[in-house]
């Protein structure tokens, strides 16, 4: 747990869904004991508890802070097809760049979406507005 604890703690602040396998294959531990410990850590520091990723993250670390570091400048309104800017920056798929931007969004407690703002295209509005009445249908069930 020590060597656990020292390690994590290396990693932090930094943003990594996928810290418990890094972990876990340096100490050479099971990736699911190292998650429990790091909750347990996390205890500890009074942070809220981490959910266990569902799949291994789309981007690297590195390719995350990349992103993170184009994508700052652009808040709290970037530009629309902002994923597709930076992909063609640093040379990634488009998917994982906007994948990034959901991961930097969901660390910094935003809405995925900015549903609101005044220059949203009317496809997206309509789409917006289709994806509101199913989930309302969905709620009436």
């Amino acid at each position: 747990m020590a060597r656990v604890d020292a390690l994590y703690k290396k990693h932090l602040p930094l943003p990594n869904p996928d810290v418990h396998e890094v972990i876990g294959q340096e100490l050479d531990m099971k990736p699911s004991i190292v998650f429990f410990a790091i909750n347990l850590i996390r205890q500890k520091m009074r942070l809220p508890k981490l959910e266990y990723p569902k799949r291994k993250l789309a981007v690297t670390e590195e390719q995350l802070m990349a992103i993170e570091s184009l994508y700052e400048p652009y808040l709290p309104l970037p530009p629309i097809g902002i994923h597709k800017i930076i992909a063609k920056q640093l040379k990634l798929d488009e998917w994982r760049a906007h994948v990034a931007i959901g991961l930097i969004r969901k660390n910094k407690n935003m809405d995925r979406w900015n549903e609101d703002r005044d220059d949203l295209p009317a496809s997206m509005k309509e789409s917006l507005a289709e994806a509101a009445a199913n989930k309302d249908d969905g709620d009436s069930e």
